[in-house]
């Protein structure tokens, strides 16, 4: 127990105290902090509440228009604001009046509602026969809620109209967990193989430069590897926690300029029973793989040699994050049931899967 608490103190106070991993700490901590407090510094800037912009209603002034009758005319005269030069008595006089360059857009409106646009040349960001096909759809409607005794409001009142609906789920909320589960799940990803790269490279440099012996103590490989492993475990843990506690600070000081959707989501069904799932396979898992990492770092005599020692692991756990993106569209899948039984890649999929769907006890068990 000696050997294992002085070579966990020393490799610990070793990875911690790295000018490297403080910075790099500090740094990912400060975009964390701000990456989730952007909708509150936009708030800040914007003056408020951000309003939405208004429909674009507006038609070139290069537009000419041949209207069917007299009646026509005057009814859109002041909805587009013609003038004078507006105005053509023919399709012909709109063609001539394209191709010499005076005109942009052309439109001839008839009676019942239907409508020609005529360009000479038509950019990608020319929208005219849009805008106008919205404002003569709006004409018409008010022409047709008018013949039946209606107004505009009385149809946005029953079009408004939904029926009182209660929703009952009595498991999981797939819509609402499943943006928390993935981002938890990347976090264990991301952990898992930078620390456990980390892992192995310790374990690689003590076989070649016995530091703990000619510094510390002369100890067996069993409590050398134990202190090592737990010194980084725990120094990836206290780093990303400090990202994650950075996150989550900025997220609750921001929350209520999230929208309302995001923020359910984010914060999903965050029960007791998920939580804990989510920790013990988490870091189980976790503990396994820096094991493993540690085992095959032990196998090569120098340490550039640890990439490819440490490939099939890696190999076997990028393959129980690809399982779990199966999880996503079939929770209760045959892939999904079987790699959450699995040791090596339950600790991608049970809690994603515990997330979306009620797991039976049994294969938690």
């Amino acid at each position: 127990m000696r050997d294992f608490k002085l070579v966990y103190n020393y490799e610990l106070k070793q990875q911690l105290a790295k000018k490297s991993v403080i910075i790099t700490t500090i740094v990912l901590v400060l975009l964390a902090l701000i990456g989730t407090s952007i909708p509150r510094i936009s708030a800040l800037f914007s003056g408020g509440e951000p309003t939405p912009p208004a429909a674009d209603t507006t038609l070139t002034e290069k537009a000419g228009y041949v209207f069917s009758d007299t009646a026509l005319q005057q009814q859109y005269t002041g909805i587009l604001n013609l003038q004078q030069e507006n105005l053509y008595t023919s399709r012909d006089e709109l063609l001539a009046g394209l191709k010499d360059g005076a005109l942009k857009v052309g439109f001839v409106l008839n009676a019942d509602g239907s409508y020609e646009t005529l360009y000479q040349d038509k950019g990608v960001d020319d929208r005219q026969d849009t805008t106008l096909g919205q404002l003569i759809a709006q004409q018409q409607k008010e022409k047709m809620l008018a013949a039946r005794g209606l107004t505009t409001q009385e149809l946005a009142a029953i079009e408004a109209y939904e029926p009182a609906a209660t929703l009952t789920v009595l498991g999981k909320n797939t819509e609402n967990n499943i943006l928390l589960s993935m981002v938890l799940m990347v976090a264990v990803y991301m952990l898992v193989l930078i620390y456990g790269n980390i892992t192995s490279t310790i374990i690689a440099r003590e076989k070649d430069s016995k530091a703990m012996e000619l510094l510390i103590t002369s100890t067996k490989p069993t409590p050398l590897i134990l202190g090592k492993v737990a010194a980084s475990g725990v120094s990836g843990v206290v780093q990303f926690g400090a990202i994650i506690l950075a996150a989550l600070a900025g997220f609750f000081i921001s929350q209520e300029y999230y929208d309302p959707m995001i923020r359910h989501m984010l914060m999903g069904s965050l029960s007791t029973g998920y939580v804990l799932t989510y920790i013990y396979f988490s870091v189980t898992g976790y503990i396994l793989y820096l094991f493993l990492y540690a085992a095959l770092g032990s196998t090569v005599s120098r340490v550039e040699d640890v990439g490819s020692a440490t490939a099939i692991v890696q190999f076997i756990f990028i393959a129980g994050y690809v399982a779990s993106t199966f999880v996503i569209n079939s929770p209760n899948g045959g892939v999904a049931v079987a790699a959450s039984l699995i040791p090596f890649t339950s600790i991608m999929v049970m809690p994603i899967r515990a997330g979306l769907v009620t797991v039976p006890a049994w294969q938690l068990v």
